[in-house]
């Protein structure tokens, strides 16, 4: 390998080119599955907040949520709570399913790994610039 200024130029911006192209990558798939994750966990927890009410609070649960929204039938409740359990279970199972068929976290990991390499690397090409 050539060891003259120049080359250490080249090979320096090439790994600046590198990090660069790391860091835009991270900065777009960071927020990605951070905001899948989140949906996921949220929407969990709202679904088993949904089901909850009416299975400890039972009729009398109900019959409240009846009064308070002036409903005439005391199933309107029932179905609106189930479906919106439904909605988002099945929204929270998606943003699952689809972060991991995307392997984010392996990418973000994989992305990380490498940026840390190259600025922990003690090569001596490295240090000449």
């Amino acid at each position: 390998m050539d060891d003259s200024p120049e080359t250490r130029q080249r090979l320096s911006d090439r790994i600046e080119e590198k990090q660069s192209a790391l860091r835009s990558y991270l900065e777009r798939l960071r927020p990605r599955r951070h905001k899948l994750t989140e949906f996921s966990v949220v929407g969990s927890v709202l679904a088993a907040l949904f089901t909850a009410g009416p299975a400890f609070g039972g009729t009398g649960f109900t019959a409240s949520i009846q009064s308070m929204f002036s409903l005439d039938d005391a199933s309107m409740v029932w179905r609106v709570l189930c479906l919106g359990a439904v909605i988002l279970s099945v929204g929270a199972g998606l943003a699952t399913n689809f972060a991991n068929s995307q392997a984010l976290a392996e990418k973000v990991t994989a992305a990380e790994t490498a940026s840390r390499s190259w600025k922990d690397c003690n090569c001596p090409w490295a240090s000449a610039t």
